[in-house]
């Protein structure tokens, strides 16, 4: 990929949120923006100015990560989508919506490293 890839991550948690920012921004070195709701990464995720990964907390308050990542897909195929959750059972959802990666949490560090490497190194 690109070295201009942006990452969007959508997090209602500040600590979290937070942490996963930094690790990206440590670890892949890309820019990374980040949303604590649904909506708002909504509207940022229609502009042009292009997003190349989108991480999204499955419960996060407005519109839901599951539907957000629907309608990224839908708008955008190769859009690269990460659904996270603490709910094992939400793995099958985010299989169902096709997304590129589930990533089960608590997780540590390395999980997400690796996960947002594959996309950022592969192409």
């Amino acid at each position: 990929m690109k070295h201009n890839v942006k990452i969007v991550v959508v997090e209602a948690d500040a600590r979290i949120r937070e942490l996963i920012v930094d690790i990206l921004e440590f670890c892949v070195n890309r820019a990374v923006v980040s949303f604590e709701d649904g909506e708002a990464a909504w509207r940022h995720l229609k502009r042009p100015g292009r997003s190349h990964i989108v991480i999204a907390e499955i419960d996060i308050p407005g519109i839901k990560g599951d539907e957000l990542l629907r309608r990224v897909k839908k708008s955008d195929p190769h859009k690269v989508c990460i659904l996270m959750s603490s709910r094992a059972a939400d793995e099958k959802t985010a299989q169902s919506l096709e997304t590129d990666a589930f990533l089960a949490k608590p997780f540590v560090v390395d999980d997400l490293f690796e996960i947002v490497r594959r996309f950022v190194v592969e192409e």
